[in-house]
Formats: structure tokens, sequence, C-alpha cells
């Protein structure tokens, strides 16, 4: 006679060989992961990088959802056809009790992701508040009010947008950016003459230039270029380490020696760092193959650290995100203080890259909220500005934030590509010269950060209490907390 199946089934579930096939599948995707990191970490051994399985999960299982449609529709639930099982059922009549769930790690374009795990910004703020009144004129050469543009702008933005069921990731960036009294010249330039923009921009020239190289470090890229180009990417590689090991340690040449050869060592042997096959890298992919090395390469010698990953900026907090916004990466003083923030993403999609940029921005602002309220000289307040980078794919863009006459003005600067091909390598050149050139007005600001008394108390969230000293250099009267939306107003 044969034996029941519930029986058979109930005897299998308690048998040493479920439990450890059990045991396998949940750790099956784990697994996965680990041996794709280990893939990534060849022969990185240095590396500024301390991944675990956890921190990958935590991350990038959670990352922010790309929203490539603004408005997506839930997913039908699908039909249960007769003679299915239903919950742990199954057709027979045999029960089973429901397994550990597996702890998958979605892909780089999950668009499902929960709302309590999507820290992306979905919502917009009420249309009534999207205009600052500005508390400075700033007349432009041709005569004209930035707080008169931006005001008609903004308002017959949110005119424009009143009615609208579904609005262009553009309108949602610009009502974000007008209740954080924001003008990103690389979103709003069509509001504003060539002229007047040249005379809003005319202190930042020089930062947004960047620097020449030195004449030594020039001729050396030089010299490694033209090897490699000719076909000799070993003695080019050689020649690297040569000049790494014989350089004074922590100058320019002994960093950009060291990274030059690391570029060549991952490259040499491979068509693209970057790539599998076609288009399939991640945004993990990006920061750890194709950029951690520059910024691994050019940090020894500097005060300030980094945070990768799963890291919250606390000056971008509000009620309902009490730790703030995750961040891909942080750069912070040695005391802890953040000086700057930077988004990436796998690749450019134009509604991406405009809502990341609208989001680094905000972040960013709080970043230099919190350094004007230090207790500032004039000049102190004068000389601090947040410059960030954002990459997608291999395409990156400098940018500078600062308070500019009661606006926090957000420039864009030099952009730059990052090589993964070894023939590409003449592209190294200026993403690592950008970089190296925000890094070192980190430092500076770094050096005033560290020799200030810190105006706000950490109490002070917790409790009431105004007796904490306030800033009083002439931008203190101008700083505004940028806008963020809150999870409870969510849809």
């Amino acid at each position: 006679m044969e034996a029941d199946s519930v029986q058979v089934g109930e005897f299998w579930k308690k048998s040493p060989s479920f439990l450890e096939t059990l045991k396998i599948a949940i750790n099956l995707n784990a697994d996965k992961m680990v041996s794709r990191v280990a893939e990534l970490h060849d022969d990185f051994s240095n590396t500024i990088f301390s991944v675990t399985q956890n921190q990958l999960q935590l991350r990038f299982g959670h990352k922010r959802s790309h929203s490539h449609e603004e408005n997506f529709l839930e997913p039908q639930r699908k039909k249960i056809l007769p003679g299915r099982g239903v919950g742990n059922v199954l057709p027979d009549g045999t029960k089973f009790e429901k397994a550990t769930p597996l702890d998958l790690v979605p892909s780089d374009d999950d668009e499902h992701l929960s709302q309590g795990d999507n820290d992306e910004d979905e919502d917009i703020p009420a249309l009534k508040d999207t205009v600052v009144k500005n508390l400075k004129e700033w007349i432009l050469p041709s005569g004209q009010n930035v707080g008169k543009i931006i005001e008609e702008n903004v308002s017959a933005n949110a005119e424009k947008v009143k009615n609208k069921k579904r609005l262009t990731i553009y309108e949602k960036a610009i009502l974000r950016y007008g209740v954080s009294n924001i003008i990103d010249l690389s979103v709003m330039n069509e509001w504003f003459s060539a002229k007047d923009i040249k005379f809003m921009a005319k202190d930042y020239i020089d930062l947004l230039k960047v620097p020449q190289l030195p004449a030594e470090e020039n001729t050396f890229i030089s010299k490694v270029e033209s090897m490699t180009l000719k076909g000799d990417a070993n003695g080019a590689y050689k020649f690297c380490i040569e000049t790494h090991v014989n350089s004074e340690e922590n100058n320019y040449m002994y960093k950009i020696s060291k990274i030059y050869s690391e570029f060549i060592y991952r490259s040499k042997n491979k068509v693209d760092i970057l790539d599998y096959a076609g288009d399939t890298h991640t945004e993990l992919d990006v920061i750890m193959k194709a950029f951690g090395y520059i910024i691994e390469g050019l940090n020894t010698g500097f005060g300030t650290h980094q945070k990768w990953g799963e890291s919250f900026c606390p000056l971008s907090k509000s009620k309902d995100y009490n730790k703030g916004r995750k961040c891909d990466l942080r750069f912070l003083s040695i005391s802890g203080v953040d000086l700057g923030e930077w988004e990436f993403a796998s690749e450019v999609i134009p509604h991406k890259v405009v809502s990341d940029r609208c989001r680094s921005a905000r972040v960013n602002q709080s970043i230099l909220n919190g350094l004007l309220n230090l207790n500032l000289t004039d000049e102190q307040a004068k000389n601090i500005k947040v410059p960030f980078v954002q990459i997608c794919g291999t395409s990156g863009q400098m940018l500078i934030v600062d308070l500019v006459e009661g606006f926090y003005v957000v420039f864009p600067g030099p952009k730059f590509e990052l090589p993964t091909k070894l023939q590409h390598i003449k592209k190294l050149k200026s993403a690592v010269n950008i970089i190296n050139f925000i890094m070192n007005i980190y430092e500076q600001t770094n050096e005033i950060a560290e020799t200030q008394e810190n105006t706000r108390n950490g109490f002070n969230d917790i409790f009431s209490d105004n007796t904490d000293i306030k800033p009083i250099h002439y931008k203190a009267k101008y700083i505004h907390k940028p806008w963020w939306s809150p999870k409870s107003k969510r849809s």
C-alpha cells in the first residue's frame, strides 16, 4: 500500500537531507554575491573598500529605484488557476511549512522596491510653497533681478502642472529647487542670458576651469600614454611602478604613478574593465572597477576620509528621515564633518540624471549649511564652497554649490570620462586632475572646519534648546534648508 502523501511530506521535512537542502537554497544567493565580489576584487588587497556580504545587501540590495517610469502601475496579481495549490497547501492536500524567505538582492534596475526601502523623493512640495521670497536683490547686467526671474519661472511651472496627473522630471526638479531656494544653472540656464550667467559665475571661473597639471607630472603622463598606445603596456606599467617607488611619499607624482599603474594592470589583459558582455555593468561595477582606484591613489596623505555605500548624511535628515538621506560616497573631515556627497549610477538615463542631480544638489546644500553654521569669520564663510561630482556610467561632471546673494547656486563645471579600455588611457588625465582638484578643496575646508567650534549641539535635536551659539558671518541670515519629501505623504 502506498504511503500517505502527508506522512511522506512530514517524514521528508524532518530528515537531515531536507534541512541541508533548505540551508543550501537559502545561502545560494549570498554565495553567488560573494563570488561576484571576489571577481570584482582581483588583486584588490590594498583596496579602500571593506565589503561584506551584509553591507552589499543593505546598500545595493535596497537601492533607490531608477524610476524609469515616473508613476509606474502596481503589477497585477496573477489569478490562481483551478487545480493549483493555494497558500501552503498543494493540489493533493499536502501541507508544508513556509520556508524562511531568501534575502534576494534586487538588480540595479529593480523597479518595484517597497516604499520603505526606496529613498527616492517621489513626492513634490505643495505648489503654494514652491517660491521662496529672497531677502536680497541681485541685479544682473541685463537689469533684471534674479529673484524676480526665479519667482516668475517657478510660479509658471507650478501653474502649468497644477492640473497635470503626471509631471516630467524637469517639472518636479523645478518645484523642489524652488522651495529649496536653489538655482541649478544646468537645469535653469535658459532662464538667463549668456551674459547674465557669466556675471553670476564671475567669482567661480578659476574653480570651474581646474588648473593644469604641473610640467613634471604632465611629462610623466605623456610618456606613459605614448608607451601604452604603441603597444608597450608592460613597459609602461614597469615605468609607473618605478616612478611611484622613487617619488617622494604622498606628493602628486607618487599618487598619479600609482593610479596609472593600477589602470594599466586592470585593463591590459581585458577588452573592457567594466563590462562582462555588452552593457551589463551595474552601479557597483562603476564604483569598484572604474572609479575606486582613483580615490584610493589620491587619498594618501589627506586629512579627509570617505564613507562608501550604506551611509547617511545626518545634515540631510528631516522628520521622517531621522538618519538623513542615503549617500553613495561621502567625504568627511577628521572629526566627521561632512564636506561633500557624490552620486553614482550605472548608466546615463536622462530623467535619472536630472533626478539624481536635484537630490544631490539638496544633500550638498545641507552640507554647505552645516559648514556655514560653524563659527566662521566673513573671510572663512566666503572661502567655503561645496564641490561635488555626479557619475553616470563612465561619464562624470564636477559641480559646485555655494550661497551667493541669498541663493544656493549650482554651477556646472568640467566634464570627464572614466576610461575602461587600455586604448582610452588619455581619458584618465582629466578625470584624475578634476577629482584631485576637488579633494584639495575638501582638504582646505577640512582645515577650516577642524579649527572651528561646532555651533550645533547634538542634544538640541532631541531637547528644545535655543542656547547654542549662532553664526554671525555675512551669509548666516540667508541660510535656508532644502525641501525633502516626507515619507508619510508619499504615495
